[in-house]
């Protein structure tokens, strides 16, 4: 548009003061002015042709593993000219239209958080800086896949014992979904959903379903206790255990039959022993054996002693009298053992005890009063017959 004169022309030809004009291309275009004295002046202008719209985005169909950011991409190349696009998004139809609209003027991607399976309805809309508009509409296709929740269990036990293993096995947490198919363990095992481990170390698998979503498991760790150890120490005429850990069970075997689960054995008879335990963990041991040679008899043959073990009173029964002669018409009311000696004695071999006389007159049962001494192993000498004496 012109003014100020009488007369108007036109670059492009035309004559008056004002002229419509609808450029193909990038151009300048001047206009001369006169009035009514012929006095004339001209001036002119460049008119830049932008670009012809064509609006486009993809994808027109959307594919996601779980909940998950997708991208919608403006994909018309016209950035340098576009000064904002709005975004209307109907998502998804298949719950009910859900309008969320957006402006993106930097940027040709539209993030958006996907939830549910459905269609979209998408309209982008162009402004450009010359204020020119296009838009386009499209359906497309939104498509959630199910996202697998991986885990491994723990033993209930941990750490286990030395020389144990366990089986690691992937599992899928909700049952309802696809069924895991490639696994990949951090020990370098593939396409198996157990492994057995015997070695200490983190574990933890990767594993997909047949849509290709995949997931990683939680940690496990799994570490081993100690070797446990156990041999049979004896002591006088006793064996007890040491162990490198405290145990809470014991098996003892005496020439490989099932002998006692005591945690020591008092005085026990000659043979080949050997133990199993169990410590706090359930981890178990097994000794050596040990060759025993234990107490042979406890009682003489020409004298009885009771109880043995003895607690409080020792009783000492002379059948006949040692020294005498053997045949006697009643060994149990010889009057000749005025002369028996008869003493205990402890195993350093010193005197400790000496049998007091016959409980009942004419009979020869002899008493010592062991409830004061130490308990231990002792040696009951009967004239020249001698027998260990276990008091508890």
């Amino acid at each position: 548009m012109a003014s100020g004169g009488n007369t108007y022309k036109w670059s492009n030809g035309d004559t008056t003061a004002s002229v419509f004009l609808k450029p193909t291309q990038s151009n300048y275009y001047s206009v001369t002015v006169s009035n009514i004295y012929n006095c004339s002046a001209k001036d002119s202008v460049y008119i830049t042709v932008g670009k012809i719209l064509k609006a486009s985005f993809k994808p027109d169909y959307l594919q996601s593993c779980g909940n998950s950011t997708i991208t919608l991409t403006d994909s018309s190349g016209m950035d340098s000219i576009i000064q904002q696009r709005k975004w209307t998004i109907e998502f998804p139809i298949a719950i009910g239209t859900n309008i969320k609209e957006y402006d993106t003027v930097s940027t040709n991607k539209l993030k958006l958080i996907v939830q549910d399976t459905g269609y979209y309805n998408a309209k982008l809309i162009y402004i450009t800086k010359q204020g020119c508009m296009d838009s386009l509409y499209k359906t497309g296709v939104f498509r959630i896949l199910p996202q697998p929740v991986v885990f491994i269990d723990s033993p209930s036990q941990n750490p286990l014992c030395f020389g144990d293993s366990f089986i690691l096995t992937a599992k899928q947490r909700d049952i309802n979904y696809p069924p895991l198919v490639t696994f990949k363990w951090n020990a370098g095992q593939v396409n198996t959903p157990s492994i057995k481990v015997d070695t200490a170390n983190s574990y933890y698998v990767s594993a997909t379903n047949k849509y290709g979503c995949g997931a990683t498991s939680n940690t496990v760790k799994i570490s081993f206790l100690p070797q446990l150890f156990a041999n049979i120490k004896k002591a006088k005429d006793s064996l007890y255990v040491i162990a490198t850990r405290p145990i809470v069970n014991y098996t003892w075997y005496k020439d490989n039959i099932l002998y006692n689960t005591s945690s020591s054995l008092i005085h026990p008879p000659t043979g080949r022993y050997n133990v199993q335990v169990v410590d706090a963990n359930g981890c178990e041991a097994n000794s050596s054996s040990l060759m025993f040679t234990g107490i042979a008899n406890y009682n003489s043959s020409v004298f009885n002693i009771y109880p043995n073990p003895a607690h409080d009173v020792l009783y000492i029964e002379v059948p006949i009298a040692i020294g005498m002669p053997m045949v006697v018409p009643n060994a149990f009311e010889t009057t000749n053992h005025q002369h028996l000696s008869i003493a205990l004695y402890d195993m350093l071999g010193k005197k400790v005890s000496t049998a007091a006389d016959a409980v009942t007159n004419g009979e020869n049962i002899y008493s010592i009063n062991v409830g004061v001494l130490p308990k231990g192993l002792y040696i009951l000498s009967v004239g020249s017959e001698m027998v260990k004496v276990m008091i508890e």
